[in-house]
């Protein structure tokens, strides 16, 4: 028994060296969270509109950020051992660009739009109209900080690849301290709803200097051409902004029902942001074609 734990000790020493840090990293958003909830406590009713908003918040990345993340992982383990740093770069730049497509115009839907997706999800029984207002000032806060979250989950993987987490580490403690200082800051001028600009902002810090931390590695996979994908992709979702806000206007004379109204906004503005895709960005189409092939095959 002692020569296997002997045998072992190196590996189980190595796995908690990895491990222990990794909840922390992993966690530091939740951590946040955490802290604004109790912050929340202070103010009448906060706690819930603040959980109804969140609920939304967790929604995109949920579904799509940590499915890319799980995939991430493995795939950049495998080619960092093998010393294939371009091919990781590469694989980290459309990751990085998938999730900013999805991400983007959804934060914007929901920064410019709360309100429909609280009355769709939430609004009925003793959930009123003043709690769907309420939750939708609350989800405004929270829609800025989407984008970093998401983005924050599929590089922090690149740490665990390399096995180098103490600036990671470091980093997720320092911004806890930051989320505490910024929250309370934004609290003072916008009375509770300042808590989730306080958060977003927090969650922006987080995921910049982890890029930046990355690049300290040779790790840089924001070039030009993504560069130029970012900016595209930006001025696609204040198309559709601007879109939906006039489609908003035109429909609401001919239906009075806000329920198809709002889904009709939801239905009609996706295509429309497909449209502005496949239209004007034919790579990303071509990705969301073979993706659909393979689903459709796999289902076969």
């Amino acid at each position: 028994l002692k020569l296997l734990l002997n045998k072992y000790k190196n590996n189980i020493l190595d796995f908690f060296k990895q491990y222990l840090p990794s909840v922390l990293i992993s966690g530091v958003i939740t951590i946040n969270k955490l802290f604004i909830f109790w912050l929340a406590t202070f103010y009448l009713s906060s706690v819930s509109y603040l959980y109804y908003a969140d609920r939304i918040f967790e929604l995109p990345h949920s579904i799509l950020s940590i499915s890319i993340a799980t995939v991430l992982l493995p795939n950049i383990a495998n080619l960092i051992i093998k010393n294939d740093f371009q091919s990781a770069i590469l694989i980290q730049q459309k990751s990085f660009i998938f999730t900013v497509y999805f991400i983007l115009p959804i934060s914007f839907f929901l920064f410019f739009f709360p309100n429909i997706i609280v009355e769709l999800l939430f609004e009925r029984g003793n959930f009123t109209n003043y709690s769907s207002e309420k939750t939708s000032e609350y989800l405004k806060g929270l829609s800025l900080g989407i984008l970093p979250y998401s983005l924050s989950v599929i590089l922090i993987p690149f740490f665990f690849a390399i096995k180098k987490l103490k600036e990671i580490l470091i980093l997720s403690i320092i911004i806890i301290f930051v989320n505490i200082l910024l929250t309370y800051i934004f609290t003072l001028f916008y009375d509770s709803v300042g808590i989730t600009y306080g958060f977003s902002l927090t969650t922006w810090i987080f995921a910049i200097a982890i890029y930046f931390i990355m690049v300290r590695y040779n790790f840089n996979f924001i070039d030009l051409k993504t560069l130029f994908k970012i900016i595209k992709y930006l001025f696609f979702s204040i198309i559709l902004i601007i879109f939906l806000y006039f489609f908003d206007i035109f429909l609401s004379n001919f239906i009075s029902i806000e329920f198809i109204n709002y889904l009709f906004i939801i239905i009609i503005g996706s295509l429309f942001y497909l449209i502005l895709t496949f239209v004007f960005d034919r790579e990303i189409s071509n990705n969301l074609l073979n993706i659909l092939k393979i689903a459709k095959s796999n289902n076969e």
